[in-house]
């Protein structure tokens, strides 16, 4: 995907006790979840609500007998999750919560040593959704993304024969979303974002990470990609205040072929329409 240098965009230095105090929170929580995965902790110690929805390195599906943390994946060994600054969106009048958070990983192996040793040091993002319940802040919609440069994104997408899907997409899950989103695809996400919240926006790439007005341009940049959608499931949270929408899409490659990629979708409910907060890619092979 197309690159765009990283603009760190400082909160307001006056916020409302209640949204300060729901910032820190989701904070410690999202943070907390991170380190927890170096740790190879269960899925019921990583502060997942019930049925919490997940895509791991582009994967819309797992299988639910298999925790979070094993199906990450990865070579054996001390494992060292270091998170960097988290993004975080809070809409405290209905207890709903988007987040992006870059993190890297550090692996030192045991004495088997795996196939690839590129596993042993990784770039990832974690992005997602966190609503407020009885039990305080869970995480009700989560995404990994493990990072890779475009030139490896573009070979993975022709050593695997990736191709562009054809037809209208699959629709699951909550309806009214689900279309919304095919429309987005289609139309362009930067004339649909929500208007007086922190937006987030993320790529395949390390660099290509935006927040705020930064994020409605690298949307613009990706509506000229001309994506296509093959599969779109979504989820509603806070009584319909918000939303999560895990779509598999693939990108035409001006030489031929494609590329596939998971893009994970949070939307509000704003001025009787839905309207994106957060966007985040992540190839699906590596």
């Amino acid at each position: 995907m197309r690159r765009v240098a990283l603009v760190v965009v400082a909160l307001g230095a006056v916020l409302a006790p209640a949204f300060a105090d729901d910032q820190r929170s989701v904070e410690r929580l999202v943070k907390g979840h991170v380190a927890s995965l170096a740790k190879k902790a269960k899925d019921e110690q990583l502060g997942l609500a019930k049925d919490a929805l997940a895509v791991i390195y582009g994967a819309l599906d797992r299988d639910p007998k298999v925790g979070i943390a094993d199906a990450r994946g990865g070579p054996t060994g001390s494992v060292v999750h270091a998170a960097g600054d988290a993004a975080i969106g809070v809409d405290s009048d209905h207890g709903v919560a988007w987040f992006q958070l870059p993190f890297s990983v550090d692996i030192t192996p045991m004495s088997h040593i795996p196939s690839d040793p590129a596993l042993f040091h990784t770039k990832e993002r974690f992005g997602g959704v966190a609503v407020l319940g009885k039990d305080g802040w869970q995480l009700a919609a989560v995404m990994y993304a493990r990072l890779v440069d475009d030139a490896l994104l573009f070979q993975l997408g022709k050593d695997h024969h990736d191709a562009l899907p054809s037809g209208e997409p699959r629709q699951t899950g909550d309806k009214g979303l689900d279309g919304v989103v095919a429309g987005w695809i289609k139309s362009g996400f930067a004339t649909h974002a929500a208007t007086d919240e922190l937006l987030l926006a993320s790529g395949t790439s390390v660099d290509e990470y935006q927040t705020g007005d930064g994020a409605k341009t690298l949307a613009k940049t990706w509506d000229g990609l001309h994506l296509r959608a093959a599969a779109i499931d979504a989820r509603t949270f806070a009584d319909g205040a918000a939303g999560f929408a895990r779509v598999r899409v693939a990108m035409p490659v001006k030489t031929g072929g494609a590329v596939e990629m998971a893009l994970a979708v949070t939307a509000i409910w704003q001025d009787k329409e839905w309207r994106w907060v957060s966007l985040q890619f992540s190839n699906t092979h590596f």
